[in-house]
Parts: structure tokens; C-alpha cells; sequence
């Protein structure tokens, strides 16, 4: 039973970590975000790094995109239309040298 346990776990695991999910819209906006503020204050984006808020922000926004954003992209826009809808990153705005 603990045997039957585990293998399915790890299926699940395996199953979840690989292959295309969508878009990722949410995720992607806060990657954009964290790459701003590394470029703003390098000091600010590590802080919130190692703090451990933004590992805490990618999962949850990976979730609500994993769980719910790209199922209503795929089902309400991409499956009608018939192609995928791909994110586009902003590139940060790199300030001025002083």
C-alpha cells in the first residue's frame, strides 16, 4: 500500500513538472516585477529573495496560474482560436549610469 503510495506521488510529481502549461501570464508578470527591481536596487531584489518572499510569491502565483488562469486561457481563448497564446516580457528599464 506505501509501495502503491509513492509511485503515485511521484507520477503525479513527474507528471506536474514537465511539459507546457500555458502562458503563465501571472508568473510572468511577477518574473517581469522581479527583474525591475533587481535593476532598480540590487540590494531590494535580494533581500526579497533570500527573505524568502519571493520564492513564496512564485508558488502561489504558479499555483492560481497552474490551477486556474491557464485552464481559462486554453478553454476560453487558445482552444476556439486554434493557436496558442504566448507572454511577452517587458524588458526592465535599466536607469541611466550616474
Amino acid at each position: 500500500m506505501r509501495r502503491a503510495a509513492v509511485l503515485v506521488a511521484l507520477c503525479v510529481a513527474l507528471g506536474t513538472g514537465t511539459g507546457c502549461f500555458g502562458p503563465m501570464k501571472l508568473t510572468r508578470g511577477l518574473d517581469d516585477w522581479a527583474n525591475q527591481q533587481y535593476v532598480d536596487s540590487p540590494w531590494l531584489g535580494q533581500l526579497l529573495l533570500y527573505a524568502g518572499i519571493l520564492p513564496a510569491g512564485y508558488v502561489i502565483t504558479y499555483s492560481i496560474d497552474f490551477l486556474v488562469l491557464n485552464v481559462l486561457d486554453f478553454w476560453g481563448e487558445s482552444m476556439l482560436r486554434g493557436t496558442g497564446t504566448p507572454y511577452v516580457h517587458r524588458n526592465p528599464a535599466v536607469p541611466e549610469p550616474r
